[in-house]
């Protein structure tokens, strides 16, 4: 929680019934920004990054990852929280272009 209250997406109360809420409706908070305040790290634009620092890949997998992980996180930010609590699956499908 303490990367969520870092970059303004919850804020905390202290005391009896004290706990963590929103700061922002949940339709103004975005699935990647979620994840960006998760890792907290100043390289969440790849999602691979972990993975890459565990072993050793060659450039052009690298790469790859790197492209992969930027597109996925576009696509997260047209996803909002408020999408994911009302289980929102037209917006899934029209941000990945899912067919059924």
């Amino acid at each position: 929680f303490a990367g969520l209250r870092r970059h303004g997406l919850v804020k905390s109360h202290r005391g009896p019934g004290g706990g963590y809420e929103l700061a922002k409706p949940a339709s103004e908070i975005s699935v990647a920004a979620i994840i960006r305040a998760a890792d907290d790290s100043h390289d969440t634009n790849k999602l691979g990054g972990n993975i890459r620092r565990q072993r050793q890949t060659d450039p052009s997998t690298e790469i790859l990852w790197e492209h992969v992980g930027s597109f996925v996180f576009k696509k997260l930010e047209a996803i909002s929280l408020e999408d994911v609590i009302t289980e929102r699956s037209d917006v899934y499908q029209k941000t990945f272009r899912l067919t059924e």
